[in-house]
Formats: C-alpha cells, sequence, structure tokens
C-alpha cells in the first residue's frame, strides 16, 4: 500500500518557501497598489477597465498562487467543500484564515491556500457577473471588497511563510492595512463622538455641529480608506445638511429625521471594526492590557494614565471605551477591566499574545502621520 506523501518527504516543500514568499510579496504589492479609488473619478468603460478586468487578472494570480502551493502540501481540510468549511466554523472568511493560521507550521500554508483558493473562486464568479452598464459605484465598491479579502490571504500567507523560515520580520502589507483602517477608525471616531454626544441638543445646533464634522472628516487623506458606500451616504447625508440649513423654514420635523439619519450612519460605519486586521489588533492590545491591569492599584493614578495611553489605538472600538478615554476622571481598574471585557472583539481563540509586536506598534505609529498613497 502506498504511503501518502509527507511535505517533508518531498524536496519541492523543501526549496518552495522562498519562492512562494516572493511571490506572494510580490503579488500582495501588486494588489496594494490596486487603485480602485481613483477609478472613482474616471469615466464608465475607463472604470470599468481599471477596477473589473484588473481584478479579475489579480484573483487569477491569486489563485494560480495558492494551487502551486497546494500542488507540493495537502491542506488538514482536504476534501471538505467550502460550504462544510464554513459551516463549522463561524461563517466569516477572515475567521476562517485565521483559523488556518494558527494551524501547525507544517499545515498553515496549506490551509490558508485551500481557503483563499475556494475564496478566490467565489471572487471570480461574482466579478464575472457584474454588469458594465449598472452604476459606477456597484461595481468599484464591488472590486474594493475584493482587494480586501484578497490582500487578507496574502498577508495570512506570507506571515506563515516568514514563520516557517524562522524569519520574525515586519510585514510591510500587513502593516500599511492596519495603519489605514486606524486611521481610518480614527477620523469616524471624531464624527461618531460629535454626532452622538449633541443628540440632546437643539436640532439647529445638531446639524450644524455634525456638518462641520462631516466636511472635516471628508477632507482628512483617511477618508478615502472608508467603503464607497459610507462615502457615498455622507455625501449624500452633507448634502441635506446644507439644504436644511440653507432654507429659510428650517422644517423642525425634517431637521429631526435628519438628525436621526446621522445616528443611522454612525451606528452602521462601525462596521469598520469589522475589518480583520483591526479585529487581529484590537484583541492583541485588549487581552494585553488586561494582563497588565491586574497589577494596577486604584491609587496609582500615573500608571492608570499611563495604560490608557497605551490604549489610544482602540479609539473608536466601541462607545463606552470612548467615553472612557475622553472621561475627565480616570477609571477604576475594575471599570477599565469591565469596558475592555466587553469590547473584545469575538472570535474563535484567544489573542497569540507573542505575536508580531512591532508590527502593531509601527502600524499605530503610521496610523498617526497617515498619508492616502492609492
Amino acid at each position: 500500500m502506498d504511503m501518502p506523501l509527507r511535505a517533508s518527504d518531498n524536496p519541492d516543500v523543501e526549496r518552495a518557501p522562498r519562492d512562494q514568499a516572493m511571490m506572494s510579496e510580490q503579488l500582495a504589492k501588486a494588489v496594494m497598489e490596486w487603485d480602485t479609488v481613483a477609478a472613482e473619478l474616471l469615466p464608465r468603460e475607463a472604470a470599468w477597465t481599471e477596477t473589473v478586468v484588473v481584478g479579475l487578472s489579480l484573483v487569477q494570480r491569486a489563485s494560480e498562487l495558492f494551487e502551486k502551493i497546494l500542488a507540493v502540501m495537502p491542506p488538514s481540510r482536504a476534501g471538505h467543500s467550502s460550504v462544510e468549511i464554513l459551516a463549522g466554523g463561524h461563517g466569516s472568511y477572515s475567521e476562517e484564515v485565521r483559523r488556518a493560521s494558527r494551524s501547525e507550521a507544517q499545515t498553515a500554508l496549506a490551509d490558508i491556500a485551500f481557503i483563499a483558493k475556494l475564496e478566490c473562486r467565489q471572487l471570480q464568479k461574482t466579478l464575472r457577473q457584474l454588469d458594465g452598464g449598472s452604476p459606477p459605484g456597484v461595481f468599484i465598491e464591488a472590486c474594493q471588497r475584493t482587494r480586501r479579502r484578497v490582500l487578507k490571504a496574502l498577508t495570512a500567507l506570507v506571515r506563515a511563510i516568514r514563520s516557517r523560515l524562522g524569519d520574525s520580520g515586519i510585514d510591510d502589507s500587513f502593516v500599511d492595512e492596519l495603519a489605514r483602517s486606524l486611521a481610518c477608525r480614527r477620523v469616524l471616531s471624531a464624527l461618531w463622538t460629535r454626532i452622538e454626544a449633541t443628540a440632546e441638543q437643539p436640532v439647529l445646533r445638531r446639524l450644524r455641529l455634525a456638518g462641520t464634522a462631516v466636511a472635516m472628516l471628508q477632507g482628512n487623506d483617511a477618508y478615502y480608506d472608508l467603503r464607497l458606500g459610507d462615502r457615498l451616504m455622507l455625501r449624500v447625508l452633507q448634502d441635506r445638511i446644507l439644504q436644511w440649513l440653507r432654507s429659510p423654514t428650517r422644517d423642525q420635523r425634517g431637521g429631526e429625521a435628519l438628525s436621526q439619519d446621522l445616528l443611522g450612519f454612525a451606528s452602521l460605519s462601525r462596521r469598520i471594526n469589522d475589518r480583520s486586521e483591526l479585529i487581529e489588533h484590537d484583541r492583541f492590545v485588549i487581552e494585553r492590557a488586561l494582563t497588565e491591569c491586574h497589577s494596577l492599584l486604584e491609587s496609582d493614578a500615573p500608571a492608570m494614565t499611563q495604560a490608557l495611553a497605551r490604549l489610544k489605538s482602540l479609539v473608536g472600538l466601541s462607545a463606552n471605551f470612548d467615553a472612557l478615554l475622553l472621561a475627565d476622571t480616570l477609571p477604576t481598574p475594575s471599570r477599565l477591566r469591565e469596558v475592555l471585557r466587553a469590547a473584545v472583539p469575538a472570535s474563535s481563540a484567544p489573542a497569540d499574545l507573542t505575536g508580531n509586536v512591532d508590527e502593531f506598534e509601527r502600524a499605530e505609529s503610521n496610523a498617526g502621520s497617515h498619508n492616502r498613497r492609492r
């Protein structure tokens, strides 16, 4: 009876990791440089070419890369369908990639490639079903979503390969995406706070402050890293605010309805916290903070101040957490632990506190000086 081929018995596997790392990094760079935001300013046909046509090419390249990896190392869940895999977890592609990343070093690469290949198949199907005659916003947003999902898999793949090679260096693509998401969440948080904090004030003041906050957000580089749908919604809301403020009657009922729509946008746009790179960062920062909280004393104000300073990258995580950070008085250690526990992003496994701290710290630093590069 033939014995199954182990990865260590296959000479292709032994020389493959560095080639795989190079190909993965090159493709990740190409995906990062795919400028789907700039396509929003192009005529329809040019926008279609720069988004859907380019996207199909990049997804095909990614699929071929994943197939090459699977050709020399079998995944631990070979033979399972995508439906079976997602049904066995949380039904989330990002969660499945994280789960695969936690596999044994010998199978992590193949597991990530397997999940990503299944996802590429679905992405290709979605892109091919798009209609060039539909509004550009529809196919551009689909491509922006595709970009994030392909980059998620490639980033996980590069990190798994580097781990197997014993290379703990910085993953620039992960750092860049995390920095963008942190910056985006930070500026959104300023808008959320302005909208929610003034909810009980007169409607005229509410809408004036909201209009100013929206204009400030639109002038920030991080604005372009919002989902296209969120940016389109903000433009509509800004136009409605201006129309209401310029109206000689300033209808009270219409102003209240607009104020409620702003609160609705604030609630919906908190979905940014579902971005996989933010989940990974937030779980690490929160669980590290919870560990440190055990040594905090209520009388040690300097230590509490330092602890809160290390949590500033979590601004926007939740309304309760933001209120705690912005409060004039320091929280007690027990209150801090309570808010942190409530804010931990849902996941099937605890955060890896041995993760690459340098990546998180560099991303936090870069988020503070965010500049749009795509």
